[in-house]
């Protein structure tokens, strides 16, 4: 797990919080189902350790692409079967395919909807605030929104509905954890989406 845990928490982006809380966070974020947009995006990113990262990611509905410093490349699927991935360390020549399960023991990824929308729900009790009038990140409206935990930790972030995507997060500590230097709505090429055939199997946990 050491090698392998260091490795995809610089694929993770910082949001050190868990599933669960406040009843108004689905009805403001994800109003509407199946809205999820086609979309390509580059950003900067700050692991756990302060680390940063460059990120490059394609999505759509089912599908994630996403490539952290050029020499990690994570592919997931959702299915009804749950969450597929594949792990491309191009370093290292390594192909790890996993699921889930791989994911949470290794990088403390937590599911889809971190792996697709980069922000998850703070856990416990918390109150979500706007933060004022929309504003332009990188081109793109976006509105702030306030998280202040039951602890009185908060943290910021900037949502675009649109593309169901936060453009930037600002962590607890008044950091920069994420953002967004360029988005587009497009198809992506084709082969984007599908990973080189894996060399080893649900074993992102190896020494």
């Amino acid at each position: 797990m050491k090698r392998w845990a260091s490795a995809i928490s610089a694929v993770a982006i910082l949001l050190a919080v868990a599933p669960a809380g406040a009843s108004d966070w689905q009805s403001t974020l994800f109003p509407r189902k199946d809205q999820t947009k086609t979309i390509h995006y580059r950003a900067r990113s700050m692991d756990r350790s302060g680390q940063p990262h460059s990120v490059e990611a394609w999505r759509d509905k089912e599908r994630l692409r996403r490539s952290s410093d050029g020499i990690l490349d994570l592919y997931a699927t959702r299915s009804l079967d749950g969450l597929s991935t594949v792990l491309v360390d191009k370093r290292a020549g390594r192909v790890v395919r996993g699921d889930e399960g791989a994911l949470l023991r290794a990088g403390h990824i937590e599911a889809w909807s971190e792996l697709a929308y980069v922000l998850v729900r703070p856990a416990g009790s918390f109150e979500l605030v706007k933060g004022g009038r929309p504003k332009r990140v990188s081109g793109t409206v976006c509105q702030p929104y306030r998280v202040v935990r039951g602890d009185g930790r908060a943290f910021t972030f900037c949502w675009s509905a649109r593309l169901r995507l936060p453009l930037e997060i600002t962590d607890p500590q008044g950091r920069q954890a994420f953002v967004v230097e360029s988005v587009e709505e497009r198809r992506p090429p084709a082969g984007v989406f599908v990973p080189p055939a894996p060399a080893v199997t649900d074993r992102t946990d190896d020494d």
